[in-house]
């Protein structure tokens, strides 16, 4: 027999009062907290997350943000 895993993960990002539904809004020069909400993912796997710009009006690496401070907490931490 084969067992093929093909259940397709569900990703949501958001309010993390929401757990990861619905947009935020944060005044310029404070910290934006997302929450990300996994459902159907295999042990194991990965996630990878990238900052895309977008909008009529995009935030700028290296002048509205630093990639290098990008943090993330497995633990609501």
């Amino acid at each position: 027999a084969t067992i093929i895993d093909n259940d397709v993960p569900t990703i949501t990002v958001g309010d993390p009062a929401a757990n990861g539904v619905g947009d935020i809004t944060v005044p310029e020069g404070t910290d934006a907290v997302f929450g990300v909400n996994l459902t159907g993912v295999a042990a194991g796997g990965t996630l990878t997350l990238t900052l895309n710009a977008s909008g009529a009006n995009p935030a700028t690496e290296g002048v509205d943000y630093k990639a290098a401070t990008f943090q993330y907490s497995l633990d609501n931490g």
